[in-house]
């Protein structure tokens, strides 16, 4: 399997919501893998560097690495999705609320270093 890279809430639409990036072997051993979580749809985001939607856990979700949670939908040029959360602490104007978002329902999982998705 190897070594987790970051876990995260994983979509159906192979999109995900990291919750930890390098986790910790405690945070490895305490996140519930494989478990159904919902998050809603708060906001849209849209800059010249990315693109992707804000969003809000509806169900007991542990550990978001830092910032608001988010969807990475796309990024353009050399901008690296790492560098996201800063930008939303720093432009709090690039997300644009919805009304009445809708529910997203995930799993939780782990990309690994052999470059796989893992549930349990």
């Amino acid at each position: 399997m190897g070594k987790t890279i970051y876990t995260g809430v994983f979509f159906s639409d192979g999109s995900h919501m990291t919750l930890t990036f390098r986790p910790s072997q405690d945070i490895i051993d305490t996140t519930p893998f494989g478990k159904t979580v919902c998050v809603m749809h708060t906001g849209d985001m849209s800059t010249d560097e990315f693109y992707g939607i804000s969003v809000t856990p509806v169900s007991d979700i542990p550990t978001v690495s830092s910032g608001q949670p988010h969807i990475t939908m796309g990024t353009f040029g050399d901008f690296k999705p790492g560098n996201i959360p800063d930008r939303m602490r720093s432009n709090p104007e690039i997300i644009t609320p919805v009304k009445n978002g809708r529910f997203i329902y995930g799993t939780i999982g782990r990309f690994m270093s052999d470059g796989k998705v893992h549930f349990d």
